[in-house]
């Protein structure tokens, strides 16, 4: 899954010149940082949020935790670990800590990833969901077809959506600050 936190997609088109059995949709409204975030356990979790003792208490039973290793990216290494919950995942690291002014030892939520229908995203959208409502949720975005998976992708400058698309259903989504720019 770490791939996931270090994808970049080399080859993008956006989904309105591929499928040809989507309704036309409409533009929607560009992302914000809340479009980031999710509700968990009656709880705010977003990208950039301290990861701490307090963060994973309210996140639930943790099935699992595994160091997935240290990520060079320009001048600087960065630690990610794995969180395991049921129906969805949190990866934590010490991403930016350098630019940041924080210490080497704390730790922010870096990827959220989604399995599970019962969160949902701040759009409405969640894992079973129509790609016609993903599409009237959040506009075309960017299409990646390759490795035998379909995803469908909206970014910021920093941040990026993304939708795996099986049988035009979203099966899993990932939440993820970009390091590809």
């Amino acid at each position: 899954m770490l791939g996931a936190v270090l994808v970049t997609f080399t080859s993008p088109f956006t989904v309105a010149a591929v499928p040809t059995n989507i309704q036309e949709t409409k533009n929607a409204s560009p992302l914000t940082a809340t479009d980031f975030t999710v509700v968990i356990s009656d709880h705010s979790l977003a990208l950039g949020d301290v990861w701490n003792d307090k963060t994973m208490q309210f996140s639930g039973k943790e099935i699992s935790s595994q160091f997935v290793g240290e990520v060079p990216f320009g001048d600087s290494s960065y630690k990610f670990w794995q969180h395991n919950y049921a129906g969805y995942s949190v990866y934590s690291s010490n991403f930016l800590w350098d630019k940041q002014n924080r210490s080497v030892d704390s730790y922010i939520v870096t990827q959220i990833s989604l399995d599970s229908s019962e969160i949902v995203t701040s759009r409405g959208v969640k894992t079973g969901d129509s790609i016609n409502k993903l599409l009237a949720s959040y506009g075309p975005g960017t299409l990646d077809d390759s490795d035998d998976e379909r995803w469908l992708s909206y970014d910021t400058f920093d941040k990026r959506i993304s939708f795996q698309i099986e049988d035009n259903k979203v099966s899993h989504i990932i939440m993820v600050f970009r390091m590809d720019n």
